[in-house]
């Protein structure tokens, strides 16, 4: 139960809008997982410590990379 505290989570959303984006990709960078957003544009992925490279991919939209600690 403690492991799943750790990790990176949070809710893609249209920056122009504001609403949620369901179905929005999360993937890290050099890896091949990744997770999807929920319909309310909520995502989270267990991780360990570490800093991570995060891609968000939606159909519509071009990507973006953020980094996260």
């Amino acid at each position: 139960m403690q492991q799943a505290q750790r990790g990176v989570k949070g809710i893609v959303t249209n920056r122009i809008t504001g609403k949620p984006i369901p179905n929005a990709t999360i993937s890290l960078m050099d890896r091949e997982n990744c997770v999807n957003t929920t319909l309310n544009g909520e995502y989270w992925k267990i991780l360990l410590p570490g800093l991570y490279k995060l891609r968000v991919s939606i159909f519509y939209e071009r990507k973006k990379s953020i980094t996260v600690a």
